[in-house]
Order: C-alpha cells, then sequence, then structure tokens
C-alpha cells in the first residue's frame, strides 16, 4: 500500500531578503553576519558601516543587495536592488579576475 500526497507549495521563501558578498585578497572576511533588526524591525548593518569607516573593509570590495540597499548606501561599493542582480554582477567579476571563460548553456542547462 502506497499513499500519494498532493503536492503543497512551501509557505516559507528560504531566499534571502538581503544580502552582502565581499570578494577580496584578504585573508580575513572581517564580517560573517552583518545583519541587525532596528526598532521597527527592519535590517540594519552598522557594525558594516563601523568596518568600512574604520578602513577594515574596502567599500570597493562590498556588493549589496535587496531591501537592505533602501537603508545601507556605502559610496564606491556595488549597490543593486535585486539579490540575482547582485549576485550575477559579482560572477562576472569573479569570472574576469580570475580569467575564467563562462561556458554557454545548452538546452539541457536552461
Amino acid at each position: 500500500m502506497s499513499l500519494i500526497l498532493p503536492f503543497l507549495p512551501s509557505l516559507f521563501d528560504f531566499s534571502p531578503e538581503s544580502m552582502v558578498l565581499r570578494w577580496t585578497s584578504d585573508n580575513c572576511p572581517r564580517f560573517l553576519y552583518c545583519f541587525e533588526l532596528d526598532e521597527n524591525q527592519e535590517v540594519i548593518a552598522p557594525k558594516l558601516m563601523e568596518q568600512v569607516e574604520a578602513g577594515d573593509i574596502e567599500p570597493q570590495e562590498l556588493w549589496i543587495g535587496g531591501e537592505i540597499t533602501k537603508r545601507l548606501n556605502i559610496e564606491n561599493s556595488h549597490c543593486y536592488r535585486g539579490i540575482k542582480a547582485t549576485a550575477k554582477n559579482l560572477e562576472e567579476v569573479i569570472t574576469k579576475d580570475l580569467g575564467l571563460s563562462k561556458k554557454k548553456k545548452t538546452n539541457k542547462q536552461k
């Protein structure tokens, strides 16, 4: 006897609302989790701001994406409203920096 359950879509979206990525030659990330909630339950990143202002993190090494870009503006960083756009732009930079060639997608990969 087998039980067949109907497909139920997940009620939870596990994609990130905001993200901060860093592409650097520094041997330490200097941050692992930079987000906090303020008194209005909005995502903020005060520790990241402090590290940039202190010179521990170079702003041009940061890719910031998603909701946080409405409240976090770090001059000379790479800010994108969308999560996918953030990741795509950084992927292009990494590909170029490492001298990699982008593989063309076949019909099966699309």
